[in-house]
């Protein structure tokens, strides 16, 4: 891997409230160049590219707040290092054992 890859579905991925990434699905996972495992269970922010950390923890303060759908457009850097635009839509959601979840959509143009 390593290569961006054009999925053929969008990515999607669920954040806890320590930014840890706790659910993704193989398009997230080809997005950012890495295997599914190695997705699961490591920070987001690793993903997110420097200038861009402060809004999307921005986008994720205010989709926590307002309980409605929220979209940001962010820089992501997958695992070769290559920097590329991605929309974000994101929403609240809950985990089996009732934790608040940030559920994110990649929407790749």
């Amino acid at each position: 891997m390593g290569e961006f890859k054009k999925p053929t579905g969008n990515g999607r991925f669920s954040i806890n409230s320590f930014g840890y990434i706790v659910e993704g699905n193989q398009a997230c996972a080809d997005i950012l160049g890495v295997d599914k495992e190695t997705l699961i269970k490591t920070k987001i922010f690793r993903y997110i590219k420097r200038e861009y950390k402060k809004l999307f923890y921005q986008h994720c303060q205010k989709v926590l707040e307002l309980l409605e759908r929220q979209n940001c457009q962010v820089k992501l850097v997958n695992k070769a290092g290559t920097d590329f635009p991605i929309r974000l839509q994101s929403i609240t959601g809950f985990d089996q054992d009732g934790n608040r979840l940030i559920e994110c959509e990649l929407m790749v143009d």
